[in-house]
């Protein structure tokens, strides 16, 4: 299924994707209303919005959140632990961890899973906010991407 819509060249990017969103989950539920829909953003689209849209549709998200200088001081401690980790092993190293959060904005506390990694081209740390189950106990597996498997040769 596409969505595609004209924008003025300073709209936002998240600007018309909640009533994409519940289109989209409204005709798919009107020939499967059981199937079970994950909704997956980067933080261009990652508003209060799409996580009000998802909560009303029953779907389950995870939305790329910036990582601001809270979320940094929030998993400083960890990216110092994967530093050490790559510094004795030469192997890339990642670690996750979870939190509630709340910014101005949202109405509530939401669960954000943060990603601190080390490698041979430096430190990365990425964040995300997600209402997907399990979070708590497997938080790699809410920020990991999905690949296509890749094909022996």
């Amino acid at each position: 299924m596409v969505c595609v819509s004209l924008r003025h060249g300073t709209a936002h990017a998240s600007l018309g994707a909640d009533e994409d969103l519940e289109l989209v989950i409204t005709k798919v539920r009107q020939h499967l209303p059981d199937v079970d829909i994950k909704v997956r953003a980067d933080s261009g689209v990652g508003m209060p919005l799409m996580y009000e849209v998802c909560k009303r549709m029953n779907v389950r998200y995870t939305f790329g959140i910036a990582v601001n200088p809270r979320l940094k001081a929030a998993s400083d401690a960890l990216l110092e632990q994967v530093i050490r980790q790559y510094a004795q092993t030469g192997q890339k190293r990642r670690q996750f961890t979870v939190a509630p959060y709340r910014v101005k904005g949202w109405d509530r506390e939401r669960t954000v899973v943060v990603k601190a990694e080390c490698h041979v081209a430096g430190t990365n740390r990425r964040a995300v906010v997600t209402n997907r189950p399990g979070v708590l106990i497997v938080p790699q597996g809410v920020v990991r991407r999905l690949r296509p498997a890749r094909r022996k040769r």
